[in-house]
Order: structure tokens, then C-alpha cells, then sequence
């Protein structure tokens, strides 16, 4: 389902697991004060036409009422796919990948949003751009974890 709905745009699926990944899960608490969607490379976001870590962080947010932090977490454009490379690559290729936007301070408890957790070189990569933004709690919630 997680694949049919990242790579072929069936969206229906995404909902579905996300109200799965809820009810199976609960609400944490204590509950972040903010989400951020993992954000995705500009040119795969326009082949894509939609960014399913944004979804879900919508779908979570309507269940939790916390709100998404659109756009605070950015990715700058030209890394190559983490789908295809191993542990060291993705991390070589995520170094600097990721650039906090605005001037606002971001909250002090975050949960960061990802669809597929494969080696955590991504949610590392955001951590650490999170955690020098002045991030202290951040939690991820994903809807997978690859073995």
C-alpha cells in the first residue's frame, strides 16, 4: 500500500494508513507542540505532483490537533534518490541536504513526519538540521520501518 501510494499516486491508500497508523497507535503523550512533513526534492515533488509526508502530516493533524509547520524544513534541490543507495551512500549524499526557513523560532518539541524509515540516514540528516535550529524533543512518526 505504502508503494502504491508514494510512487503511483493512489491517495486513497495513503488515508487509509494513515487512520490505521492512528488508531493503532494512539496519540503520544505528551503531544509535540508542531509537525513537520519531511520535505521532499523540488524536482520529485513536480513529478510526484504531491508530497505524501505532507499529506499525512495533514491527516495527523486533523486527528491530533497539532498543527504542520509548512515549509520550516526545506531540502535543497539536486540529491540524488536515497531508494537505490546504501547506509554510507544515503548519508554521504544527504550531508547538507536539509536548511531550516524563517526566522521564528521553531518549537521546542517536534514530530517529524516520514512515510518509509530504511536506514534513518534522512531522519538523521533533519535531526540534525532540526537540533541546530534549536529543536530539543523530536520525535518521528512513520508509517514504516524497513528491516
Amino acid at each position: 500500500m505504502i508503494q502504491n501510494y508514494k510512487y503511483h499516486g493512489r491517495r486513497a491508500q495513503g488515508a487509509a494508513l494513515a487512520r490505521n497508523w492512528l488508531h493503532a497507535a494512539g496519540a503520544p503523550a505528551p503531544l509535540p507542540q508542531a509537525l513537520i512533513a519531511a520535505p521532499m526534492d523540488p524536482q520529485r515533488l513536480r513529478e510526484r505532483g504531491f508530497s505524501q509526508t505532507a499529506e499525512l502530516a495533514g491527516w495527523f493533524t486533523r486527528a491530533t490537533q497539532v498543527p504542520v509547520l509548512m515549509d520550516r524544513l526545506q531540502r535543497h534541490p539536486g540529491y540524488q534518490a536515497q531508494a537505490s543507495l546504501s547506509r554510507s551512500e544515503r548519508t554521504r549524499n544527504l550531508q547538507q541536504a536539509f536548511f531550516v526557513t524563517g526566522s521564528a523560532p521553531l518549537p521546542r518539541h517536534i514530530a517529524l513526519i516520514e512515510d518509509v524509515v530504511t536506514t534513518g540516514a534522512s531522519v538523521e540528516a533533519m535531526a540534525h538540521c532540526l537540533r541546530q535550529a534549536g529543536v530539543m524533543r523530536l520525535e518521528v512518526w512513520a508509517l514504516a520501518r524497513t528491516p
